[in-house]
């Protein structure tokens, strides 16, 4: 996907404002790009439930089953990086997941995902590489992260703490390539 193409989809599914953020964009101007935004968030995304965050906790939860084969799912804790308004986390909710944590880095955005009651934690702060005290390793069973992980909004430095958050070793399940 080139630039002009990626500029057109975010535009679609996340609007103007979100499309013009850029690598150079700093942590403060999302906050304010999110905060201003967070009230009006969800219904600007309507579009993208079903196209966007319905397949990504779908997708989700597909592999969970797989791995986690005999662990109810209400003992799943999963971590919603990029929680924002909690458009994944109430799709995770519709699947049978109770145990979800949202992490964000706009306390406007949580707000208004604390209002949909689906998460059971919230903590606010920047994925930016850096580790996070209040999250201890291997503490959750899995993480998903939507729109986050596009440009200018989670870096590639941040990987390594959303490694560590996610336990390994937990299940038997084989991840080799299968050939």
């Amino acid at each position: 996907m080139d630039e002009k193409q990626l500029k057109a989809s975010l535009m679609k599914y996340f609007g103007e404002t979100t499309a013009k953020v850029t690598k150079e964009t700093t942590e403060d101007e999302i906050k304010r790009i999110y905060a201003a935004r967070s009230a009006t968030y969800d219904e600007e995304h309507s579009a993208a439930r079903t196209s966007y965050f319905k397949p990504l906790a779908e997708s989700l939860h597909k592999a969970l089953k797989e791995v986690y084969q005999d662990k109810p799912m209400d003992q799943i804790k999963i971590i919603d990086a990029g929680a924002g308004t909690g458009l994944i986390g109430v799709e995770l909710k519709k699947l049978g997941y109770t145990n979800l944590c949202a992490l964000d880095i706009s306390a406007e955005m949580l707000t208004e995902a604390k209002k949909k009651e689906i998460y059971t934690e919230f903590i606010c702060t920047s994925l930016n590489g850096q580790p996070i005290p209040q999250i201890k390793s291997g503490q959750f069973d899995a993480l998903i992260c939507g729109g986050a992980l596009i440009t200018g909004r989670i870096g590639s430095s941040a990987f390594v703490e959303m490694i560590r958050m996610v336990q390994t070793g937990g299940s038997d399940y084989d991840f080799r390539l299968r050939t």
